[in-house]
């Protein structure tokens, strides 16, 4: 999310105030964005129109020494695309966690690499998103050893390879906790956890 963010508004240690935001100069969010020199008490947040198509593509990367040059790839794909793609890529334990429910065991054989790679893609324009998906798969194809592909109507551009199961779908806080069933965190389904604002 951290590329949807306009403006933080910090409290530094000393007191004083501080702004972020777009302007001439170096960018100064990122310094705030996992704990850091001072507490966000403010966030403006960049708000797009949701796109007309979307689509998913998930890659296993099966060699671990090539994932300089994935990370590599993926950074230019990202300065060369002026917009519509998100990237990240998950090793084996986020991929886990994310996708199994307790007590995890292997995700599916087409994923059970050390790291894989997941883009989403959006437009509007049906010819628009042909062309992301190709550069895609052109930045990642001397890397990557197995490709799925997902077309979808909504955008969930932070969400796990391989699209959510039902237990994604709690609300607020709920969702952090929903691997966890019979620890101290879990939150059962009639119980809210949210704070009161």
């Amino acid at each position: 999310m951290a590329s949807h963010l306009r403006r933080l508004e910090v409290v530094r240690p000393d007191g004083s105030r501080l702004s972020t935001g777009p302007g001439p100069g170096p960018a100064l969010t990122g310094l705030f964005l996992q704990g850091g020199p001072g507490v966000v008490v403010s966030a403006e947040l960049w708000l797009h129109p949701r796109p007309g198509l979307t689509r998913t593509v998930v890659f296993r990367l099966p060699d671990q020494r090539r994932l300089p040059e994935t990370v590599d790839a993926a950074r230019q794909l990202l300065q060369r695309t002026p917009g519509g793609v998100a990237m990240s890529l998950w090793n084996r334990a986020r991929l886990a966690a994310q996708l199994l429910p307790a007590p995890r065991s292997h995700p599916p054989e087409p994923f059970d690499g050390p790291w894989t790679g997941h883009a989403q893609l959006w437009a509007d324009d049906p010819r628009a998103l042909d062309l992301l998906h190709e550069s895609v798969l052109r930045a990642f194809a001397p890397y990557a050893d197995h490709w799925d592909t997902v077309d979808a109507g909504a955008l969930d551009a932070g969400g796990p390879p391989g699209g959510a199961g039902p237990r994604d779908s709690a609300p607020g806080l709920a969702s952090a906790y929903r691997h966890k069933p019979g620890g101290p965190l879990h939150v059962p389904p009639d119980r809210e956890r949210d704070p009161p604002f």
